[in-house]
């Protein structure tokens, strides 16, 4: 696990060494470590509908699933500074499927600096280490509207890593390139020509973070529907620019993410915060987010308790919201939204299924700007020393905009209860 991990004083995650003796030159010892956690969670207000904002997934009648997972790390030393390290994560959302989420070598240059290559963890925040480890943080799940990326959390690259002292302050430096494919929801993301710096200082109770990220963004779900626009529009006379339909698609586009945050930690009290600015240009999709969050607790024997505010603000692409709703034509009433809307309406049943989906896109997933806010109390009692029982209150309070301009709010509420442990 991390070398942060130490700051919040877990235990060892010790684990059985296999001497494979066999090998015909050298013996490999494996280190063999794992975690899980089993939550449930529920939505408490009924007429709000489910508890879907920024990724917390959950509705009235409960669910052991969203937040529950389980992983296996595997780490292999080669002898001579290279060793080899693999993680196998089963989350619930994702039918408890085993996933290889780390598979990298490490080579040991000298002893400052080292040398990854394979998958890997992306080191955007002050808990990316050991994001999945739930016994690692106060937390059930750290607050999504600063850490849900859709996905992003790994990257099929290189690392250069510099990690050592400058006098009193320990100093982690990463250099990142590399691609990656994910899936967010039903949406298909590539991620190119990705790149990250980001640099990581302890100095006895404070922890410093910060880095800077910049990729070409793919997400084919969304191309999809924006061609399915662009043709109705074309087939009904009326054919949208090339730069319109480029503010509505997300093909090759370019994406940053900058981030900074600060913890300290006193022993018995301990505070935090986290301020992120995310966004890919030209795209209707996390146009320009920016999102934090501050959190502070206290420590009582095997009790902790916390407060954790959090807020992000995404609002739609004005650009986006232009090239949808502007006439396409000197005639009135001739928008892309308002051709979807005449051939949802048409008699025709095959256009009027596909018009129907595409608008639904639109409001769901093209245009999908949001303000949010919530606060969080999270206790925690450590009644193991590898294992911690958790109960978590959500509250929200959420904006969604639609592609006319017209605001809903909703107000969830969210309760979830869980273990975490490491083996």
């Amino acid at each position: 696990m991390s070398w942060q991990l130490a700051c919040w004083h877990l235990p060892s995650l010790l684990a059985s060494s296999i001497s494979l003796a066999s090998l015909p030159t050298y013996a490999t010892e494996i280190r063999i470590d794992g975690f899980a956690s089993l939550v449930y969670g529920q939505a408490l207000d009924k007429d709000e509908g489910s508890s879907a904002f920024n990724g917390r997934d959950y509705g009235n009648r409960g669910d052991f699933q969203h937040d529950s997972l389980y992983a296996i790390q595997f780490r292999a030393d080669l002898t001579e500074g290279l060793s080899a390290t693999a993680q196998f994560t089963g989350k619930g959302a994702e039918n408890f499927d085993a996933k290889v989420s780390w598979a990298y070598f490490t080579y040991q240059l000298n002893d400052s600096w080292s040398l990854k290559a394979g998958r890997q963890r992306l080191p955007y925040f002050l808990y990316s280490d050991f994001l999945d480890v739930g016994y690692a943080y106060h937390w059930i799940a750290p607050p999504a509207e600063v850490y849900d990326l859709g996905g992003f959390d790994n990257l099929d690259g290189v690392n250069l890593e510099y990690y050592g002292d400058w006098g009193d302050v320990t100093s982690r430096i990463s250099i990142i390139a590399g691609a990656t494919t994910t899936e967010s929801g039903d949406l298909d993301v590539a991620s190119e020509d990705h790149w990250v710096v980001s640099w990581n200082m302890n100095w006895e109770w404070l922890t410093f973070q910060a880095s800077y990220s910049e990729s070409i963004v793919t997400v084919e779900g969304i191309n999809a529907a924006a061609n399915g626009i662009a043709t109705i529009t074309s087939e009904a006379g009326l054919p949208m620019t090339s730069d319109q339909i480029d503010y509505i698609n997300m093909e090759n586009d370019k994406g940053h993410f900058a981030g900074i945050g600060v913890s300290a930690d006193f022993g018995n009290w301990f505070a935090g915060a986290e301020f992120t600015e995310t966004g890919v240009e030209n795209s209707p999709l996390n146009n320009e987010k920016q999102s934090w969050y501050v959190t502070g607790g206290f420590r009582a024997g095997k009790t902790t308790v916390s407060l954790t505010y959090a807020n992000a603000d995404n609002p739609n692409n004005p650009d986006s919201i232009a090239a949808l709703t502007d006439d396409l034509s000197p005639f009135p009433n001739t928008s892309a939204m308002a051709i979807l809307t005449g051939a949802a309406m048409s008699g025709d049943a095959f256009a009027e299924t596909a018009a129907k989906a595409l608008i639904d896109t639109v409001n769901d997933v093209i245009i999908a700007g949001f303000e949010s806010e919530s606060y969080n109390l999270t206790i925690r009692y450590d009644f193991h020393p590898s294992a911690a029982f958790k109960f978590d209150y959500t509250q929200e309070e959420a904006d969604y905009e639609d592609v006319n301009g017209n605001i809903t709010t909703r107000e969830p509420s969210l309760v979830r209860m869980g273990v975490d442990l490491v083996f």
